[in-house]
């Protein structure tokens, strides 16, 4: 059984491999479109990883549920790892300086909105802090 999870294993590597060859491939022509060469390449990346646990299921069904289910698990956890670290490369090697810059405006963003709501919350207590002064000097 080992043997064959190596098998599967090199299969979903491969399937990596192929769409990131493709997306290096396409994007080096004219017409370099960034987001079309990626859903394509996640595309052959999710067929290859379709096809390999269907391989794993005729393989390992009839010999034991478990082992399927185990393989399904694996199958699955290595297709989102995969594609999560596939985009993230296509994004720092294609789009590095706008991923940087709308990192950055989010960063800036937060960090404003944050003191302003600081701000609001600060003044919302000092003001409840007021009345409840004003409320027990009159009582």
């Amino acid at each position: 059984m080992g043997i064959a999870y190596s098998i599967y294993v090199v299969i979903l590597l491969l399937g990596f491999f192929a769409s990131y060859k493709y997306m290096t491939y396409t994007m080096k022509g004219p017409n370099d479109l960034f987001s079309t060469n990626l859903f394509v390449s996640s595309m052959i990346n999710l067929a290859v990883h379709s096809l390999s646990i269907f391989g794993w299921f005729l393989y390992a069904w009839p010999r034991s549920e478990v082992q399927f289910i185990n393989g399904l698990n694996l199958g699955v956890w290595l297709y989102i790892s995969s594609e999560l670290i596939f985009v993230a490369l296509m994004l720092n090697k294609y789009r590095k300086e706008e991923v940087i810059g709308v990192t950055q405006a989010v960063i800036d963003a937060v960090k404003t909105r944050s003191v302003k709501i600081y701000e609001g919350m600060k003044s919302t207590i000092e003001n409840q802090t007021v009345l409840r002064r004003k409320k027990k000097h009159n009582s």
